[in-house]
């Protein structure tokens, strides 16, 4: 009886804590930290959206595969882009469109994207009455900020 027992107690055990299937394939997809910033935090914003999804802000990750467009805005008139950099290097024309305003990178590593803008030659200065008014979020992250000429 003892021993029938102890047969028992022991098929139990085995069935509970038994060799566990490690084997099976994980269904994670694999992500990657996107990094994305405006050089010198001057002359506009930078923005990004997986291609036909959502607006991500820089430090989020994307799954591998994914493309992401990032799109540069001057802040005006007085500004235009400058150059794209990713990684440190400058970016291929070809995935620049839209007068260089958009790039589309296909996500297969952690990525670091910069746009710098520049101050246009012939912009006007600014009469008497005029003047000039900058602002920026902060380091570029954790959204965007806009302004609007009161009652324009």
């Amino acid at each position: 009886m003892k021993k029938i027992l102890f047969m028992a107690l022991s098929l139990v055990f085995f069935a509970c804590n038994g060799p566990q299937n490690n084997d099976k394939p994980s269904n994670k997809t694999e992500e990657f930290k996107v990094n994305f910033s405006v050089k010198d935090s001057v002359g506009g914003t930078l923005t990004a959206k997986i291609k036909d999804g959502d607006s991500i802000t820089t430090g989020n990750k994307v799954a591998k595969d994914k493309e992401v467009v990032f799109t540069a805005t001057p802040t005006d008139a007085t500004y235009s882009i400058e150059s794209w950099t990713l990684d440190g290097t400058p970016v291929e024309d070809a995935k620049l469109k839209n007068d260089k305003k958009e790039c589309t990178l296909k996500i297969t590593k952690e990525v670091n994207l910069s746009v710098k803008f520049k101050k246009n030659e012939n912009s006007p200065t600014p009469t008497e009455n005029e003047f000039t008014v900058n602002f920026s979020v902060k380091d570029s992250v954790g959204g965007t900020l806009t302004a609007k000429i009161k009652d324009g």
